[in-house]
């Protein structure tokens, strides 16, 4: 009973690291957050500050 238990356990942990590893994404560089966030000044969706605020809905 022990043998089954354990092996249930071990399978059980290897297949949720396998699927925990295959949801990984890869994060952004430094460079593509910066271009990101140029491309939300220039279309307006990025505000900074109470002037803008609340922001104008669309």
């Amino acid at each position: 009973m022990k043998i089954l238990a354990t092996t249930l356990f071990v399978s059980l942990a290897l297949a949720g690291a396998g699927a925990h590893a295959a949801g990984v994404e890869h994060s952004k560089s430094r460079s593509q957050v910066a271009a990101e966030l140029q491309e939300a000044k220039v279309s307006g969706q990025y505000t900074f500050g109470e002037i803008d605020y609340p922001p104008a809905a669309r």
